[in-house]
């Protein structure tokens, strides 16, 4: 099986619409093979400085991440600083096998 020991993880706040969507379109194509899914919030992770307050969302992630493939979803990849400081995020819940 392909998908096997593969979570998807949705950074918060923007990348949670894209990530429902595919998680959904998954489950419409295949019901009998659920993926694991999370949502992730990297507020506290990120190097650069706010001019505004942000109020950080909830992390939802009811798995374990040890040797999955984690597949993250984002709405914008630019300069690569929220990926970054997804990955600072997912270390605190442990140590994937590939993201």
């Amino acid at each position: 099986m392909p998908l096997h020991d593969t979570v998807i993880i949705g950074i918060q706040p923007r990348g949670i619409a894209l990530s429902d969507r595919i998680v959904q379109e998954m489950a419409a194509e295949a019901p009998s093979s659920s993926i694991p899914y999370g949502k992730l919030d990297i507020t506290f992770y990120r190097d650069d400085l706010r001019s505004h307050i942000h109020l950080p969302n909830n992390i939802d992630i009811p798995f374990s991440v040890d040797g999955k493939k984690e597949v993250l979803v984002d709405d914008v990849l630019y300069t690569g600083r929220t990926i970054r400081a997804a990955l600072d995020a997912l270390m605190d819940f442990g140590r994937p096998a590939k993201v």
